[in-house]
């Protein structure tokens, strides 16, 4: 009953704050509830222990309603995994995460993640047997009717009897160009000069990366088949520099126990239908972390015991046909400017470009075109951190 009470007081005080956000009728401090601060600060973990891959852990505590501090990771932790004989591997820290090599661990055995916190004691997850996960069958997309969007779909079967539920995260990296190459450098000190071929290279050719950050989940409970097909991942917009030249993303598949998959769509519902004053009240995200210390303490989070698939896809430009590298016209607007004005240009996030042709076919060098920086210079908007695995030799 004490866990329930702390539970519904933390979401009570959630609920409470986005009310008053929304409705701004008077003003308002979590301190005016005489509720112990320490219960809103409750202990999160995140990671799965992977069979035949290494396991990444973040342990971390939730953030109060009235601050704007960045996520509280914790650190100096024992942080290991455990079977059932009491057998254990020791994980290392490697801040944000706890790592734990668990490439070797027996697919016949029960696992679960125990974790010495500093000043709080000892939690745990249940044991829990190995779960298999199918490979990935395939990465597609489609595009939107009016061609304004891309979604990268995940299809995946098991041969097993029994439902399929899945989780799916991703990483994505990006090649993408310049919409300019200019001829010309400036800087305050060295005025207008032109620029090398190298110098031109580096401008040109830029990476991006993300990792997922929503739940994305699906199963086949309802299904005939344990098939899921094209589920929906990430969405991709026309003018998004993804789409440039060349985009990557690598999904990482895991199968998980129903009770997993509750706690996640539970999750998924808390943190895509909450907003407003008519949305659904947060259901109970019960996980399965324990305080081996306290009891009757909350702490949040599912942790899995299963394998892992990946698989990569590539998409290029070509492939996809939708890009508009242009939308709003900043970079097609290249204006001349007088010399008087060159240090105000530069100084308003613009570049030049080349110099401007007199009819007689020489160059007037103290007339240029300038442009918005990151339409000539990708360095702006993305980095020259070409990922190891790339399939060109651009720099």
């Amino acid at each position: 009953m004490k866990k329930l009470i702390r539970y519904n007081t933390l979401l009570a005080l959630m609920m409470a704050g986005m009310l008053l956000f929304s409705a701004c009728i008077y003003d308002f401090s979590p301190s005016e509830l005489e509720i112990d601060r320490n219960q809103l600060e409750l202990i999160v973990v995140e990671g799965d222990i992977a069979v035949g891959d290494y396991s990444y852990i973040k342990i971390y505590t939730t953030i109060p309603l009235d601050t704007t501090m960045h996520v509280p990771y914790i650190t100096g932790a024992a942080v290991w995994v455990e079977d059932a004989e009491g057998v254990k591997i020791q994980g290392i820290e490697q801040n944000p995460f706890y790592v734990i090599n668990t490439t070797g661990l027996s697919h016949d055995k029960e696992y679960k993640l125990c974790m010495d916190i500093p000043g709080r004691g000892l939690y745990e997850s249940k044991l829990q047997s190995v779960i298999e996960t199918p490979p990935i069958d395939s990465i597609t997309f489609s595009i939107k009717d009016d061609n304004t969007e891309l979604y990268i779909e995940v299809t995946t079967h098991n041969d097993a009897s029994e439902p399929l539920y899945c989780k799916w995260t991703y990483e994505s990296d990006w090649e993408f160009q310049s919409y300019h190459i200019p001829q010309l450098g400036y800087s305050p000190s060295l005025g207008m000069y032109e620029l090398s071929n190298y110098e031109k290279s580096l401008m040109k050719n830029c990476w991006g990366s993300e990792s997922s950050i929503d739940i994305y989940i699906a199963n086949t409970e309802q299904l005939s088949q344990n098939l899921i097909y094209k589920q929906k991942l990430n969405t991709i917009g026309y003018a998004d520099k993804k789409l440039d030249y060349l985009y990557s993303i690598l999904v990482t598949q895991t199968a998980m126990s129903h009770e997993a998959y509750v706690y996640w769509n539970n999750l998924k519902k808390n943190s895509s239908e909450l907003g407003g004053i008519f949305s659904p009240l947060p259901v109970e995200v019960e996980g399965n972390i324990i305080s081996v210390t306290d009891p009757d303490e909350v702490a949040l989070g599912y942790v899995s015991v299963s394998t892992k698939s990946a698989l990569r896809r590539f998409i290029t430009r070509e492939e996809a046909k939708i890009y508009d590298s242009d939308p709003l016209g900043e970079c097609s607007r290249v204006e001349p400017y007088a010399k008087n004005l060159w240090p105000d240009l530069y100084n308003s996030n613009m570049l030049p470009i080349n110099y401007v042709m007199l009819e007689s076919g020489q160059l007037n060098k103290n007339e240029a075109r300038w442009c918005r920086n990151f339409c000539t210079d990708c360095r702006f908007i993305g980095t020259k951190n070409k990922p190891s695995y790339w399939p060109n030799d651009h720099i």
